[in-house]
């Protein structure tokens, strides 16, 4: 519970909304499917691509908890999730090209179907930029629609 309280202070999050779960590794045949085409600092553009061309059932925004030496940074992030289970192709790559498991703990925000990840994509960005650009975090803050995963005040 402390967990989510500095999450939702840190980035201005309503904690009620916030869940931890955990995240597995994806299989050995999916991640070398994809990994090409991971861009570390691009996690909501690999959310989205991995779901697609892995046929996942979702994509997930919310908050990795990354410990850094003492730190613990939160960081506003999207992963994949398919059956119930979650996964982060973005810090299996890193982890990967870095020789080493970054200690990280997840809270998911929202959760979007493929379809209607695109639905909101067409209409916020239109047809032509759905497929090509993903939603990042400012994109859900700024939409009316998802004001209640964002009305949280500091120190609430």
């Amino acid at each position: 519970m402390e967990q989510i309280k500095q999450i939702s202070n840190a980035l201005v999050i309503n904690p009620e909304f916030l869940t931890a779960v955990d995240v597995s590794l994806l299989e050995c045949e999916q991640f070398e499917s994809i990994k090409h085409r991971v861009i570390p600092t691009f996690c909501y553009d690999n959310a989205f691509l991995t779901a697609t061309n892995l046929c996942y059932d979702k994509i997930v925004y919310g908050v990795a908890l990354v410990k850094f030496g003492d730190s613990i940074i939160p960081v506003e992030h999207a992963w994949i999730k398919d059956n119930g289970q979650h996964f982060d192709p973005t810090y299996q790559v890193l982890n990967e090209k870095n020789g080493s498991v970054m200690e990280t703990e997840y809270y998911s925000l929202i959760e979007f179907s493929i379809d209607e990840y695109l639905e909101l994509s067409e209409s916020m960005r239109g047809e032509e930029l759905a497929r090509l650009c993903a939603l990042d975090f400012y994109s859900l803050r700024t939409n009316q629609s998802f004001k209640k995963y964002f009305n949280h005040k500091r120190g609430s």
